[in-house]
């Protein structure tokens, strides 16, 4: 009687150990399933965050560049003097109205909503500009306040366009331009300076 007692709790302790130890295993097993599952996923976040940075870095490169050429179109246009016309005896400006065109295929979802709204906006912005210009070039037919809504419109513009390629310039690690290149804030605010001068403002 004795005997079977003690068999009874050897087999009931094996059992025991051995429901425990299975327990375990699965338990350990599991973890390092969910272990590497979450390492894989951590892995694929990293790896999608650095192609999103890639591709928003080479967007923010092309924008740059077109800010650039715009900004010095719109320092060439304020900082110039236009031309005399002997028969009416005024200064008429003779320089194109700066444009700004972003390529089509920009994705602009990887930008920075803030950044994108004043890229998209400054089309419209130089437009806008245009007519209020061609009004006025209309009703006074040349002279200095033609000169100086030129230099107040496309001095601000420029100025704003500057400023936006600085910031996605730092928002994605873009080099500076060249300390020798063309002083272009310098020509903006002297513009703007001058309107002020003009108007006493």
């Amino acid at each position: 009687m004795e005997l079977g007692l003690s068999s009874f709790w050897i087999v009931f302790l094996t059992a025991c150990v051995t429901t425990i130890g299975t327990a375990c295993v699965a338990f350990v097993n599991h973890r390092l399933t969910v272990s590497r599952e979450n390492r894989a996923r951590d892995q694929e976040r990293i790896a999608r965050g650095e192609e999103h940075e890639r591709h928003a870095r080479y967007l923010a490169i092309r924008v740059v560049c077109v800010l650039d050429a715009f900004v010095r179109d719109c320092a060439e246009t304020v900082s110039g003097e236009g031309e005399f016309d002997e028969s009416t005896g005024e200064w008429s400006a003779t320089t194109d109205i700066p444009r700004v065109a972003f390529p089509d295929d920009v994705d602009w979802k990887v930008v920075k909503p803030d950044h994108m709204y004043r890229a998209l906006t400054l089309p419209n912005r130089v437009q806008d500009a245009e007519k209020i210009i061609s009004q006025l070039a209309y009703v006074t037919g040349g002279g200095v306040e033609l000169r100086m809504e030129q230099r107040r419109h496309f001095g601000k513009i420029g100025l704003d366009a500057l400023q936006l390629a600085q910031d996605l310039r730092d928002s994605h690690g873009i080099p500076p331009l060249s300390p020798d290149s063309w002083d272009t804030r310098r020509l903006l605010v002297k513009a703007l300076e001058k309107v002020a001068e003009c108007y006493g403002e």
